[in-house]
C-alpha cells in the first residue's frame, strides 16, 4: 500500500500513463515533485527541484543524481521539460555511522557521605570516581555475579583526583591484589586506574596503578 499526501483540490487530471498498467495523477503543487513506489510500498525514488530529506533513524542511505537529462515529453500539454534535482540528506542516527569506532559509555561513581566508593559489577565496564576533597576513602563492591553461574565480570575504575592534599585509601582485606599490594594513599592531583575482576564465588582480584 502506498499513501500520497497533497493539498486538497490540487488534482489537475488522472490519465493513463505510458505503461497501460498504471494511471498517472497530475497534482498542482510547487515545487513539482515525482514519487516512485516499488511493490513493497517503500519509496524507491523521489525527485524535485529542491528536496530536503531528514530522518531520525537511517539504516542505510544512497543518493543518485541525474542532472540535465534528456527532455521528457509531457503528454497533457505536448511541451517538454528537463528533469533535474538537488537535495540534502541528513540523519540524526545512522546504523552504519563513520567515526564511532569502538567507543562505549562509562558510568560515574558518586562517593557516599562517609567517603565510601562502591564499584558495581553490573554497571558500565568503565567507571569514573571524582575525588575533589582530601580525606579517607574506602572501597567496596556490589552486584557480584551470583554463585553457581560460572560467570565473572570486569570493571576498570578511573580515580580522577583533583584534591590538593594527599588522601588515604582503604581496600577490603578480601580483595586479592595480583600485583604488589593495594595502595594506601593517593597523592594530591594524581590519578589512578584500578582494574577489578569478580567471580561468582565472591572472589575479587585486581590491581591498581597510580599516576607518577
Amino acid at each position: 500500500m502506498a499513501i500520497l499526501y497533497y493539498p486538497k483540490d490540487s488534482v489537475i487530471a488522472r490519465v493513463n500513463a505510458w505503461n497501460p498498467n498504471y494511471e498517472q495523477t497530475v497534482i498542482g503543487v510547487n515545487p513539482n515533485m515525482v514519487f516512485y513506489f516499488d511493490t513493497g510500498s517503500g519509496i524507491n525514488a523521489a525527485s524535485a527541484s529542491m528536496l530536503a530529506i531528514t530522518a531520525s533513524w537511517a539504516l542505510t542511505a544512497s543518493i543518485s543524481t541525474v542532472l540535465n537529462s534528456s527532455s521528457v515529453s509531457d503528454f497533457s500539454t505536448s511541451s517538454s521539460f528537463s528533469v533535474s534535482s538537488s537535495y540534502a540528506a541528513t540523519a540524526s542516527v545512522a546504523l552504519n555511522a563513520v567515526g564511532a569506532g569502538n567507543a562505549s559509555a562509562y558510568s560515574t561513581i558518586f562517593t557516599s557521605s562517609t567517603n565510601w566508593i562502591t564499584c558495581s559489577f553490573s554497571d558500565a565496564s568503565t567507571q569514573i570516581v571524582n575525588i575533589t576533597q582530601s580525606g579517607s576513602y574506602s572501597f567496596t563492591a556490589s552486584n557480584i555475579p551470583q554463585p553457581g553461574n560460572s560467570q565473572s565480570a570486569d570493571i576498570l575504575v578511573y580515580v580522577n583526583n583533583t584534591a590538593i592534599f594527599t588522601s588515604s585509601l582503604n581496600f577490603p582485606s578480601t580483595w586479592i591484589n595480583v600485583g604488589s599490594s593495594w595502595p594506601t594513599s593517593i597523592t594530591a592531583s594524581k590519578n589512578m586506574a584500578i582494574w577489578l575482576k569478580a567471580f561468582d564465588n565472591s572472589t575479587i582480584i585486581g590491581t591498581a596503578n597510580a599516576q607518577l
